[in-house]
């Protein structure tokens, strides 16, 4: 389907597995029926500069005019092509009078896809914004982009494998014998974990992300340490091996039936 001009473009400055996000969006809103008569919704943002975002944020404060944003450059979705807005129209109008009430209308059916709405953010609501869900942190996404790349997320209608592993597959982890919530599995015999979620449970950081598929490159920090871990990334997940990991930490650890029980000496944590 395509759209009108203005949307068309916006949308070809996306990221590529975005923009499917975008026009899935889009498709739904005009068959939705929640547009009134004579109404119109258009793509009027997609991806931003750096320095673009950074003069959005400068407005109310150091520049005259209302604050709009409290992402300055490279703090946006928009700035990784992952993230939209959009424009309510009517009669030239726009966001005519009753606005609002469509807008979260339209949040609705956005949620209802799996996006992320702009209009549940606590802080200062955005309610024409859209964006694609993804697992990496500001940093990482930050690293992608600084490293000539895109921020990996997965095509709209795409089944996420990771969503529903093989459970013959499935580790499970545990710190000092309590469960937690940091995917892992088997592949080829080893144990890879989610580094993003590992590290930020152990207090450490990813600094750095170069490469992609299965061939990236993850820099990682823990308590002054910092290693480059081999690794890959999965269905828009860096995962790296326990053991690549575990010779920066030197942790003693047990395996037994599909459980990685890491001992970390700090008491365990619930």
């Amino acid at each position: 389907m395509q759209f009108d001009e203005r949307t068309e473009r916006n949308i070809g400055t996306l990221n590529k597995n975005a923009q499917s996000w975008a026009r899935a969006f889009m498709q739904k809103v005009l068959e939705s029926g929640k547009l009134p008569d004579g109404w119109s919704c258009r793509i009027i943002s997609g991806n931003r500069t750096w320095s673009e975002q950074e003069a959005l944020w400068a407005q109310g404060r150091t520049k005259p005019g209302a604050k709009v944003t409290n992402a300055r450059g490279g703090q946006s979705n928009h700035n990784f092509g992952i993230a939209w807005d959009i424009g309510l129209f009517h009669g030239g109008r726009y966001n005519p009078p009753g606005a609002m009430a469509v807008y979260r209308a339209l949040g609705a059916i956005g949620k209802e896809m799996g996006l992320a709405w702009g209009g549940d953010w606590k802080r200062m609501p955005d309610v024409p914004h859209f964006e694609v869900p993804t697992t990496y942190s500001l940093a990482e996404k930050r690293a992608f982009i600084l490293a000539g790349g895109v921020v990996p997320v997965l095509p709209y209608g795409q089944p996420n494998p990771s969503d529903k592993p093989d459970p013959l597959h499935v580790v499970k982890i545990e710190e000092n014998g309590f469960p937690l919530d940091i995917p892992a599995r088997l592949i080829e015999g080893q144990t890879w974990v989610a580094l993003r979620p590992f590290v930020d449970h152990f207090g450490g950081s990813v600094t750095s992300i170069r490469g992609g598929g299965r061939a990236a490159i993850f820099s990682v920090a823990f308590d002054g340490r910092v290693a480059n871990l081999a690794g890959r990334i999965d269905d828009t997940v860096g995962m790296v091996k326990f053991a690549d990991i575990n010779a920066v930490l030197d942790w003693a650890f047990t395996y037994r039936a599909g459980v990685l029980n890491v001992h970390t000496g700090n008491g365990g944590k619930a």
